[in-house]
């Protein structure tokens, strides 16, 4: 199974760049337990208020989990015990989170959340690689080769979108990181066998399987790259392809998809997309005769606008805020580039409040930053261009 980087070291594979020094966050064994807190005889873990007063739909998903193999259930703290052969164990606190949409009763959707964060796991894990994902701009760029190469009309071509289902959950972890990777549900204890979404080494642990699969979903969609391109963001892979015929290019789409079959990869089919335009990754991609168009929107503008106000009523802007800020807007960047070297100030004001142990930047610093993009996103939300609730 997978090492957490507690226990047993992620090695070394060069799929990423590497990041940081090798001893960088290292905490000796000996010194864990000035760290995170293990559960004491007797001691009874609580969750979070959103899952504590929702007993009913914390069990559920627990037993889902349970049914799929991915946990085992301890009734008591004993049977626990004597399954980890008496190592001392961590527990981490889970809440609820409501998902878009709702279930085939018309009910509330809800995904569990771990915090190995304030369990302080994850201060215990080394990662030594920084995960790069593929952007907006990748695939646009991948278009503009396509139909370069082709010599064919955007509308000759065609994207597919899917969604892993229970993307981390896909891989075991090793059974020395076990007594890290657990949690509560009313008065059991559920030891998870597989990679969970809140610790730290987990997107690492994932991205390498998916950099895996999409290297090999490229091999049969179309080796020299020629016919199509396929982009894998965390869980979230797209297709496109460019050929003269419709069958052609659905069949394009499918090589990959029949691919990860073979390895047993659950999809989201309801979440699945096949056309000229797809949502990915927050944006909406569209294929017209004059080329590609992306739409961001514009509520993703309106909210980013409010914390820029936010920003611009004080003379001292709080680190959290700013580097939230900055954040969302390296998110439009992707498709807007020009707004790049606006965006750059406002790191640099965060990396010297930093350096200097500060959680707040001086307002002077940034304004005129701040100002300027605040224009230009209001400017975007008046533009006639898009579809109402997007901005192209």
């Amino acid at each position: 199974g997978c090492p957490l980087g507690i226990n047993e070291d992620i090695e070394q594979c060069d799929i990423f760049p590497i990041d940081g020094d090798e001893e960088d966050g290292f905490i000796e064994t000996e010194l864990w337990e000035e760290v995170v807190h293990f559960v004491e005889a007797g001691e009874r873990p609580r969750n979070y208020e959103s899952a504590e007063a929702n007993p009913l739909q914390l069990r559920k998903l627990f037993n889902a989990e349970v049914e799929k193999g991915f946990c085992e259930e301890f009734k008591t703290q004993e049977e626990l015990r004597r399954e980890l052969k008496g190592e001392p164990f961590v527990v981490s606190k889970v809440a609820l989170a409501v998902k878009d949409g709702l279930d085939s009763e018309g009910n509330k959707r809800y995904r569990l959340l771990v915090d190995g964060k304030r369990s302080k796991i994850n201060e215990l894990i080394r990662v030594r690689e920084r995960v790069q994902l593929p952007r907006v701009s990748d695939v646009v760029e991948d278009w503009r080769e396509l139909t370069a190469r082709s010599g064919r009309c955007p509308t000759d071509g065609l994207f597919g979108v899917l969604d892993f289902r229970d993307a981390f959950k896909l891989f075991p972890v090793s059974s020395s990181e076990r007594p890290f990777n657990i949690c509560c549900c009313d008065e059991s204890y559920m030891l998870y066998n597989v990679l969970q979404f809140g610790f730290r080494s987990s997107p690492l642990l994932w991205a390498r399987g998916a950099a895996l699969f999409g290297r090999l979903g490229q091999l049969v969609l179309s080796p020299s790259g020629a016919e199509g391109r396929l982009s894998v963001y965390v869980d979230d892979p797209v297709i496109s392809v460019v050929a003269e015929e419709l069958w052609r290019r659905r069949q394009l789409v499918c090589l990959p998809i029949l691919l990860w079959s073979t390895f047993n990869l659950p999809f989201s089919c309801r979440k699945g997309q096949l056309g000229g335009r797809v949502r990915w990754i927050g944006r909406e991609l569209e294929l017209t005769k004059e080329g590609i168009k992306v739409y961001v929107p514009k509520q993703k503008l309106r909210g980013i606008l409010q914390m820029i106000d936010e920003c611009l009523e004080t003379e001292y802007v709080r680190e959290s805020l700013l580097r939230g800020v900055c954040g969302r807007l390296c998110w439009i960047a992707q498709v807007s580039s020009q707004l790049t070297p606006f965006i750059a100030p406002l790191w640099r004001a965060l990396r010297m409040a930093s350096g200097k142990g500060l959680r707040a930047v001086k307002l002077p610093s940034v304004t005129m930053s701040l100002r300027f993009l605040d224009r230009v996103l209001k400017d975007c939300l008046k533009a006639s261009e898009g579809d109402g609730e997007a901005y192209v």
